[in-house]
């Protein structure tokens, strides 16, 4: 069984990571992959974590503060976000707007929303890109049958219920090592998403657990069965060093 590297960032619901730091370390564990020269990030040293480099597979857990981001399809479908009037609009509402190279086009990240970014070779997995894209929308649905949420087949990547995404997903693929990865609503602010076109999609909304359910589902709640989800669908298991 495939050992991955837990790095679970998200403590309680006050534990916040931001984009950039999130970036860094995406960056990190993928120059492990590529055997390349890395720094280790502040995130990680300043809380004197050992890294086992020979450990390259890994899943970062965490949380973010309001941001957009856009990543990379058609430039004209991004050249209509990436101005200065909508950026100036989205920072006055209190969030940050970032372009990165994951797939997919605009979408949020915040408060109440789980951020999952597995750093992996798809190698190890036998799986291609879009085997892997589905293999991250069977954890949700696996995680969302938890709390009787029934998810639908759909063209669209990501996960549904109805013509609501419930989980956003975006990945980047270089070289067989993908970063980016997968979000889970769980009592994210709906009302942020209405800012924007989420992923472009027009005729789509969004929604959550807490939505769904009628009740408060908090970022701590479904991390165990998010965990276990993940292990089983993946078929690894986890090391314990950052758990």
């Amino acid at each position: 069984m495939i050992k991955v590297r837990l790095v679970n960032l998200l403590k309680n619901e006050k534990s916040f990571v931001s984009y950039d730091k999130a970036l860094n370390l995406m960056k990190y564990f993928r120059n492990l992959h590529m055997h390349q020269k890395n720094t280790i990030p502040e995130i990680l040293d300043n809380q004197n974590y050992v890294i086992d480099e020979n450990l390259k597979d890994t899943l970062i857990v965490c949380q973010h503060q309001p941001l957009y981001t856009i990543g990379i399809r058609k430039k004209s479908d991004a050249d209509f976000y990436i101005n200065e009037n909508f950026i100036s609009r989205l920072e006055t509402l209190g969030a940050k707007f970032y372009q990165c190279d994951r797939g997919g086009l605009i979408t949020f990240h915040g408060p109440g929303q789980i951020m999952l970014y597995p750093i992996l070779n798809l190698d190890n997995f036998n799986m291609r890109t879009r085997t892997y894209v589905k293999t991250l929308e069977n954890v949700g649905r696996s995680l969302f049958k938890h709390y009787n949420i029934m998810c639908c087949d759909d063209k669209e990547i990501g996960v549904w219920v109805g013509n609501k995404k419930i989980s956003a997903i975006g990945v980047n693929s270089q070289n067989r090592i993908v970063t980016h990865g997968m979000c889970i609503n769980c009592n994210v602010n709906l009302k942020w998403f209405s800012h924007i076109v989420p992923c472009g999609l027009k005729e789509r909304s969004t929604t959550s657990i807490s939505n769904q359910i009628n009740r408060n589902v908090n970022v701590i709640d479904p991390i165990p069965k998010l965990f276990e989800s993940f292990k089983e669908i993946f078929k690894v298991k986890f090391d314990n060093e950052y758990n």
